[in-house]
């Protein structure tokens, strides 16, 4: 083989090899661009908030113990969307509110995925108040901040009066993540 040969053999192995490498990640990209992304995270405008019948709560009986109040949040959208961690709850009067904190259980939070038309609950546990009522208040709203979110939704607050907590070490009013009920007795969420 003459060296012109030889030369030419060799350029066109090399521009076959940089061709070869140049498709290769494209194709990469081009099978990346064809996977689902993962759903977005749920919207507040595109969730509807409510309570359920599902916590030991009873409407406006205070009974001096810690109580649980479960809220569902439904997915009211078009597409499918994700929750995960702990929403943020503020229980208002007037001028006078309580922000609950996360449970003392400080495992990794579970991510929900709701379909349209699905749902998912979290829970609020809370000291109803009985007999110290310079202690406690009664909330007229129950501010909700889904996970992920910035904008809120408001839901009355039926339990009656809370005994305030928000200063406390070990606060007995609390909430805990999307996707779990909680335990009052052991303090536990559970899926």
């Amino acid at each position: 083989m003459s060296s012109y040969a030889r030369t030419r053999h060799v350029s066109r192995t090399t521009a076959l090899a940089a061709a070869a490498a140049i498709a290769a990640p494209m194709g990469l990209l081009a099978a990346a661009g064809n996977a689902s992304a993962a759903p977005p995270t749920c919207r507040t405008d595109q969730l509807k908030a409510s309570w359920t019948d599902k916590g030991t709560a009873k409407s406006a009986t205070p009974t001096g113990e810690q109580e649980t109040a479960v809220v569902e949040l439904k997915n009211s959208g078009s597409e499918t969307c994700t929750l995960k961690g702990q929403p943020g709850v503020s229980l208002t009067e007037g001028k006078t509110s309580e922000t609950l904190r996360g449970g003392s259980d400080k495992s990794e939070p579970k991510q929900v995925s709701l379909d349209p038309g699905k749902s998912t609950t979290f829970t609020l546990v809370f000291l109803s108040e009985k007999a110290e009522p310079k202690q406690g208040f009664t909330p007229e709203k129950t501010v909700v901040t889904p996970p992920g979110n910035k904008d809120t939704v408001d839901l009355s607050w039926k339990w009656g009066p809370v005994t305030k907590q928000e200063s406390a070490t070990h606060p007995g009013n609390w909430v805990g993540p999307v996707g779990t009920t909680v335990d009052v007795s052991s303090g536990k969420e559970a899926d």
